[in-house]
């Protein structure tokens, strides 16, 4: 078992590798050529929306709607990269002698799986559908205007979408010891509360009162 969470974690590791470099890379971009000569071309990045080297009218008029996503959900997203990160090397939970710390961890890895989800999902719906863009690669032959246009997702989009199967069995195995955790000291808790009330005698707040001014009084009179 410890060689498969190990392998897990391994994997883990590659997975955040891989999210934290789609966000430098190119998500999606298209192309038009006629005549062998680009006059369309167009690319996607998480950080700067959609970019092109070229500047013509006709390159503009092809622009696609830019639905832009938050700087601060990026920033969020990889700034868990690096807290996930961190924890896997430095603070394990398979050796930890006390699971209470790593409770904040499990729910850092919760969302991280979340939002990898949400980008590898939200995309093609968000930006490429709203704009008419074929997903994943498209190849299509216009005869009447002579042009070619391709369509694909950038590596940055792959490198996201093969993070995810890394990421979720290590995560899982966090996040399920933490709730085991959580479980088994939610039970002892009830156990001895029980116990308590069971064999807790009640406390009769006047009775222990008036036999303490009764010691007094007897006291003072002496």
């Amino acid at each position: 078992m410890k060689v498969i969470i190990q392998w897990f974690k391994g994997l883990f590791l590659i997975g955040l590798i891989l999210i934290f470099l789609s966000f430098f890379l190119e998500w999606y971009s298209f192309k038009t050529y006629f005549e062998n000569e680009i006059t369309v071309s167009w690319g996607y990045n998480l950080f700067y929306g959609w970019r092109s080297p070229l500047f013509s009218v006709f390159n503009e008029t092809e622009r696609p709607i830019d639905f832009s996503i938050p700087f601060f959900i990026n920033f969020m997203l990889i700034g868990i990269i690096i807290i996930s990160g961190y924890v896997v090397f430095f603070l394990s939970i398979e050796k930890a002698s006390s699971l209470e710390k790593h409770k904040i961890y499990a729910y850092i890895n919760g969302t991280l799986l979340l939002l990898v989800s949400c980008y590898i999902l939200l995309f093609p719906i968000m930006y490429l559908l709203q704009n008419n863009l074929y997903f994943p690669l498209f190849y299509m032959i216009n005869p009447d205007s002579g042009l070619t246009t391709i369509y694909s997702v950038g590596l940055g989009y792959i490198l996201q979408l093969f993070s995810f199967p890394l990421l979720f069995p290590y995560s899982l195995f966090y996040i399920r010891t933490i709730m085991v955790y959580d479980q088994e000291e939610d039970t002892v808790e009830k156990r001895v509360s029980k116990i308590v009330d069971r064999y807790q005698e009640p406390l009769e707040l006047d009775k222990f009162i008036a036999e303490e001014e009764a010691i007094v009084s007897s006291y003072n009179k002496l």
